[in-house]
């Protein structure tokens, strides 16, 4: 199909709304058909996307971008995809902003610094999620500390905060951390909990070029229910940044220690025993196993 037939297409399509029993789909089935024929040959269809306008569905300008990060290497034509990625986030569907994040699996050394501020913006400012009800009202639900950060990568701003983490992580000369760190600690205070998980990534991201500002984002991030520090996430940048300075740690442990709840007990119970082990600290493990059995299971693990 030519530019002006998928443009006609698209046109005739401009709503999920059918027949009931007709096997004839909507933008829904055609965009999937876009999304694949993206991810084959994106140069090509990035040319498209340059076409779209505030009036097309925003199914098919997400297509595009699920399409470029579905694609296989193609450094070669990254300028055009940067450029139909800039002109599909001018329209402004909220529909984009998950699928931004997405380019990065396939141009994360080249993503240039506009587009790093795009994720950026993003991440802050995506109206999804608006809170955690989902989440917290799901049926056996037995674990929700580590179950937060699955819930989070299926948010907007979640995804978005991780993506943002992953390109902070290829960043040899800190132009990119140095474009983030000042928002850190707004990203680090997301009012959905969830969604702080993930920016628990782009905090040990900026360990590298911002250490200080990353552990002043880390304060904040953790000024909230005490089920976050159950996450896995959490406990993984509790890790990176106890290596360098246990003494940010400790208290944080001291807190999961004498939480309320049994899952952040047992993560607890396990962040004293690390930092026994790793870290010689030797007074949190005493602590630790004079605690209840949910500590101690905690302590096992490590």
């Amino acid at each position: 199909m030519s530019n002006a037939q998928w443009l006609r297409a698209m046109a005739k399509y401009n709503s999920d709304d059918h027949d009931i029993g007709s096997e004839v789909g909507g933008a829904r089935e055609l965009a999937q058909q876009l999304q694949a024929r993206t991810a084959e040959d994106p140069a090509r269809f990035a040319g498209l996307a340059m076409q779209f306008t505030p009036e097309t569905n925003p199914a098919y300008p997400s297509a595009i971008l699920w399409g470029f990060g579905q694609a296989s290497d193609q450094k070669e034509i990254r300028h055009e995809v940067f450029d139909a990625v800039r002109h599909i986030m001018s329209l402004g569907f909220d529909e984009s902003d998950r699928s931004l994040g997405w380019i990065i699996h396939t141009f994360y050394d080249e993503v240039p610094l506009d587009i790093v501020n795009m994720l950026l913006d993003r991440a802050l400012h995506a109206p999804d999620p608006v809170d955690d009800s989902s989440f917290f009202l799901q049926k056996n639900n037995d674990q929700l500390g580590p179950n937060l950060f699955q819930h989070g990568i299926n948010t907007t701003r979640g995804s978005l905060a991780q993506s943002l983490g992953f390109l902070l992580s290829h960043d040899p000369d800190g132009m990119r951390t140095n474009l983030v760190a000042p928002h850190l600690i707004e990203l680090a205070s997301d009012p959905v909990l969830s969604v702080r998980t993930c920016v628990a990534d782009t905090i040990a991201a900026c360990l590298r070029h911002a250490r200080q500002t990353a552990y002043e984002a880390f304060r904040h991030l953790i000024e909230a229910n005490d089920l976050l520090l159950a996450s896995d996430r959490v406990k993984r940048l509790m890790i990176f940044i106890g290596n360098s300075d246990p003494k940010v740690v400790d208290p944080i442990i001291i807190r999961m220690l004498d939480s309320a709840d049994c899952e952040v007990q047992t993560a607890g119970g396990y962040m004293a025993g690390f930092a026994a082990l790793e870290w010689g600290c030797p007074v949190l493990m005493e602590r630790a196993l004079s605690c209840n059995a949910a500590v101690r299971r905690g302590v096992a693990k490590v």
